[in-house]
């Protein structure tokens, strides 16, 4: 840990809207002292001592990379950081936004970025230290959409709460919820916002697992390692997200109702014994721009001609342009890591290669022999030793263990194929129909 002494950072000035002239105070004491030393990543936190800095270390680890990665503050006096825990990723994060005080003298500030146009949120305020009962200076408040209202089913479990809970209580949550504080005067002659500081993190996180408002006891559900995969919330920059992260047991996911618009089944993955869907966030207010989907979704098809049956490629339906967050999770109930996704991606990319390359092939030789025939010549095929190769590579990327075999010529181990059965006779699993109509 480093002194106060250290140069402020956009988390620093969160704990200056708290203290202003005031000492730092210690987040798990309250003590306040000149020595207090700040966190040296986030510089959002104070304790008074090393003792207290690993007592809280568990809770603060939650938000130090949020706090870390808050851009500066804006100029202007009305602005405060909120923390989001978006529904789509584990990982919350800071934005600054402006408030403005209403007709009441109430401050509100525009949620349209977070949950799009003719939003209605419903906030719920937390009052009270959830260990010692006391009645907290500030009101630490989280919003939830209300309407358009979420539909009431697991797809909907905020991903983020699911994961920063452990499981606990993660269907309390549907949609991307919204942390701020509400400070008072006294005689609550005088409201406005404030940002939400890290330190109120072991305030928080007590309510996201057992809401007060809740009346049904809270219980744990397990989760299973899937990937999140979305263009990057930070202005500025076009690179995507690729993050492991748990996703409950009972997410629509893992289920074959096919009348599920936003779950998807890759064409090739249960053909090469690796079984993933996708789920989209069909509504999903965030940036777009998701350019990995379609090296997932080739839409291969195999079709009949002359010389027999050959594959076609098809261009993706899938737009990177109207593409956001997705989740992709395996439907075996194996982990499933970014680098297995990726690796898929380059292997449905080398594969869909080969067969354009062979399909370009054959067509060739249709009008060659086509045209031996108009002319009464002999009919005959000449193959180069260029295009046997090549027609023997697609012969063995129709095989079952293709994908299998490209991923041991580049990594070490079975990865995604470890405890995976590759008897070609064993039953697979009944491929999905996506619809693409509402892309």
């Amino acid at each position: 840990m480093a002194e106060e002494t250290q140069p402020p950072s956009p988390a620093y000035t969160i704990l200056q809207d708290y203290t202003s002239t005031n000492p730092l105070s210690c987040a798990v004491c309250s003590l306040q002292t000149a020595s207090t030393r700040l966190c040296p990543a986030c510089h959002g936190i104070a304790y008074c001592g090393p003792i207290h800095e690993s007592q809280d270390r568990p809770n603060h680890a939650l938000i130090c990379p949020a706090a870390s990665s808050l851009p500066p503050r804006p100029s202007g006096q009305k602005i405060a950081a909120v923390l989001v825990l978006p529904e789509h990723s584990k990982n919350p994060y800071y934005t600054w936004v402006p408030y403005k005080l209403n007709r009441h003298g109430l401050p509100v500030f525009d949620q349209t970025a977070f949950y799009g146009p003719n939003y209605k949120s419903r906030p719920t305020f937390i009052l009270r230290h959830p260990s010692t009962k006391e009645t907290l200076p500030h009101a630490i408040t989280v919003f939830q959409l209300i309407h358009p209202k979420p539909v009431v089913k697991p797809s909907t479990t905020n991903l983020c709460i699911h994961n920063l809970t452990d499981g606990m209580n993660s269907s309390a949550f549907k949609g991307t919820v919204l942390i701020i504080t509400l400070a008072r005067e006294m005689d609550e002659s005088r409201t406005w916002l404030v940002s939400f500081k890290p330190a109120d993190m072991s305030i928080l996180l007590p309510e996201l697992k057992n809401p007060s408002l809740q009346t049904s006891p809270s219980f744990k559900v397990s989760g299973i390692k899937a990937v999140a995969c979305y263009p990057s919330h930070r202005t500025g920059e076009n690179n995507l997200v690729f993050e492991e992260l748990d996703i409950p047991t009972n997410h629509p996911i893992f289920t074959l109702d096919r009348a599920e618009a936003e779950i998807y089944t890759p064409p090739l993955g249960n053909v090469y014994r690796f079984p993933i869907r996708m789920y989209r966030y069909l509504d999903y207010p965030g940036k777009k721009g998701n350019s990995f989907i379609p090296r997932i979704f080739p839409t291969i098809e195999m079709v009949r001609s002359q010389s027999g049956t050959r594959p076609m490629v098809t261009k993706s339906h899938f737009l990177p342009a109207k593409l956001g967050a997705v989740v992709f999770a395996r439907t075996d109930g194996r982990a499933l890591e970014v680098l297995h996704l990726k690796e898929f991606a380059e292997f449905v990319g080398y594969a869909t290669g080969i067969w354009n390359e062979y399909d370009g092939f054959v067509k060739e030789q249709e009008v060659r022999m086509e045209k031996l025939r108009k002319e009464g010549g002999k009919v005959y095929v000449r193959i180069e030793k260029a295009q046997m190769e090549m027609v023997v590579k697609m012969d063995r990327t129709l095989e079952g263990g293709a994908f299998r075999e490209f991923w041991a010529g580049r990594q070490k181990g079975l990865g995604p194929f470890e405890g995976v059965s590759m008897d070609p006779d064993e039953e697979e699993e009944d491929e999905d129909v996506f619809d693409v109509d509402s892309l």
